[in-house]
């Protein structure tokens, strides 16, 4: 039958985790976030425009740039994409600034900003291609994440922490301090 799982994990002190355990759920992984001001904003750099990807033009340029930059993440940005929770970066060109349907042809992905795609508030994926890397797309992303978090009254987002010394500066410099460590629980449902 598998294993049912609690979602992206639980507080290891609160009522589900010992719900939970009465259940016959065990602790596994341990989960780190930071948390991110939602109030936190970054302009965009210079050449880049970020929008929510909601028109058929940046819709279809968003899921082929992800099939082709990293695959492993299609299924989690089709989900944002769905949800209206995707924003992309792409470099400024004719039309770029004004919201509205822009031909495929005339989109550049430079970056990718989901959020609330398995759980509301949680950041991620937020990607940018390494030519754009260290130059305030990643910034620029997350400031709009925040801003849509903002809107739907939640304190902060969360972020997973990797392991990943520039990650980490990326998000200290947003304002981000370390907020939360979960465990995942898991049930084994038998065979």
């Amino acid at each position: 039958l598998g294993t049912l799982a609690l979602g992206r994990g639980v507080d290891p002190y609160g009522a589900l985790a010992s719900l939970g355990a009465a259940r016959g759920f065990v602790a596994g992984s341990e989960v780190r976030s930071y948390g991110v001001p939602v109030g936190f904003r970054s302009g965009s750099p210079e050449g880049v425009v970020v929008r929510r990807a909601v028109h058929d033009g940046d819709v279809t340029a968003v899921t082929l740039h992800v099939a082709a930059t990293w695959p492993h993440l299609s299924d989690e940005v089709a989900r944002a994409l769905d949800h209206g929770t995707c924003h992309v970066a792409v470099l400024a060109g004719p039309g770029s600034e004004v919201p509205g349907p822009t031909p495929v042809d005339e989109v550049r992905v430079v970056g990718i900003g989901c959020h609330s795609v398995t759980r509301a508030g949680w950041v991620g994926p937020l990607v940018v291609v390494p030519a754009r890397r260290r130059q305030g797309t990643g910034l620029a992303l997350l400031g709009r994440i925040c801003r849509d978090l903002m809107i739907a009254e939640l304190p902060e987002a969360h972020v997973p922490a990797v392991d990943d010394p520039g990650v980490d500066a990326f998000l200290l410099s947003a304002g981000a301090g370390p907020r939360v460590t979960r465990h995942r629980m898991h049930k084994d449902l038998g065979s």
